[in-house]
């Protein structure tokens, strides 16, 4: 087969869950797929080259597009579909897969990624632009790849969408993320980033929908009725507005000292983190898979997450999972595994083993089969 792929996410240097995802898919597939082509289409401004290294004696083709700037993104990617259409039948792939926004009318056989329906159940947070161009993504393709049951369910109920045509392929943590047996490791890493031995870990988008003013809620209420020493470590791109209301918050709360903000962090130290945190907490009120939580559990990390959306589906039995809008349910769970070490062993060997059922290798060769299954 000859595989299209609209690859411009592979030459984001920083990522979060949906550069990731295009990033661990096609290095999987690399060390799999040694049969089939692939066309890489990706736009430059300047360097043509791909920045990305894939596995070695892998069929692929990097298709550097120039795209000059226009003065915004949106009037860049207005153009994508068109160029990138035109590229696709001259090079006559047999499939392409696309990213769900900017998804070219190809007369190819086509499949999109669709990573949540945010969109459409958030709606003040999206242009109705944004959800036209998700609704034209999916209607062009002939198969939709959804990243959760949770996700697959979304699309059929807000976009109407045969379930026959949705195919879902789950996701899993890199292989980066590992539990660190050498207490003396993570000790030399915390003193080196000057970060404090005892906390509680968050990770992902600082976001209204990732809900961390429950954390901090919660956070308040141990502060006052138990004797947590620990802080409360938040790790993430910043929307800068719910940044700015979440720090008065904490200002109010008396919680300056208690709470600590990064900026995007490597895997590297993400890596550390996760083994350094006594729990991960992630009461998001949506999520269409939730990458971070099984980044955690892969570390063997006790988890506390949201009863809702993909989350259960993710963590299954080897979580505690709380309902996102009580921070009261959340600062229980929260105290019920630090004071309790038995808990605490458990769930870090349950989190080992719920994390060992995912793996890149099987989302390649479950992305691969659907190509197939397209195909024929």
């Amino acid at each position: 087969m000859k595989i299209g792929i609209d690859a411009r996410l592979l030459n984001q240097d920083e990522r979060t869950g949906v550069e990731r995802y295009w990033a661990e898919l096609f290095s999987a597939i690399s060390n799999i797929d040694k049969e089939n082509e692939y066309f890489l289409y990706y736009n430059y401004l300047k360097d043509k080259k791909l920045n990305y290294q894939f596995c070695t004696g892998w069929k692929y083709y990097p298709k550097p597009i120039f795209l000059p700037w226009f003065g915004s993104y949106n009037a860049m990617y207005n153009i994508w579909p068109k160029v990138l259409k035109s590229r696709i039948e001259k090079d006559k792939v047999d499939i392409f897969h696309g990213i769900e926004f900017y998804f070219p009318d190809t007369k190819r056989k086509s499949v999109v990624t669709i990573h949540d329906l945010f969109a459409f159940i958030y709606v003040d947070a999206y242009s109705a632009k944004k959800r036209e161009m998700l609704k034209s993504s999916v209607n062009l393709s002939d198969v939709i790849i959804a990243i959760s049951d949770a996700t697959k369910a979304d699309i059929m109920k807000h976009l109407r969408v045969d379930e026959k045509k949705i195919k879902v392929v789950h996701l899993a943590a890199s292989s980066k993320f590992t539990p660190i047996n050498d207490r003396e490791l993570i000790k030399i890493f915390l003193k080196m980033k000057k970060l404090p031995e005892k906390f509680i870990l968050y990770t992902g988008t600082v976001a209204p929908r990732k809900n961390i003013k429950t954390i901090i809620d919660s956070l308040s209420i141990l502060k006052k009725k138990t004797n947590l020493i620990h802080k409360l470590l938040i790790c993430g791109f910043k929307e800068i507005n719910y940044f700015s209301a979440l720090k008065e918050h904490i200002n109010r709360l008396n919680l300056n000292n208690d709470v600590i903000f990064l900026n995007y962090v490597t895997d590297n130290d993400l890596v550390y983190l996760y083994n350094a945190a006594e729990i991960f907490v992630f009461p998001s009120f949506y999520e269409g898979f939730g990458l971070p939580v099984l980044e955690a559990m892969a570390c063997g990390s006790p988890v506390v997450s949201s009863s809702v959306s993909s989350l259960p589906e993710v963590i299954g039995d080897a979580g505690i999972l709380v309902n996102p809008a009580s921070p009261d349910e959340l600062a229980d769970s929260i105290n019920k595994i630090l004071i309790n070490k038995e808990l605490r062993e458990s769930l870090h060997q349950k989190s080992l083993a719920r994390a060992s059922l995912f793996s890149w290798d099987k989302t390649a060769k479950g992305t691969i089969e659907v190509y197939k299954e397209l195909l024929n």
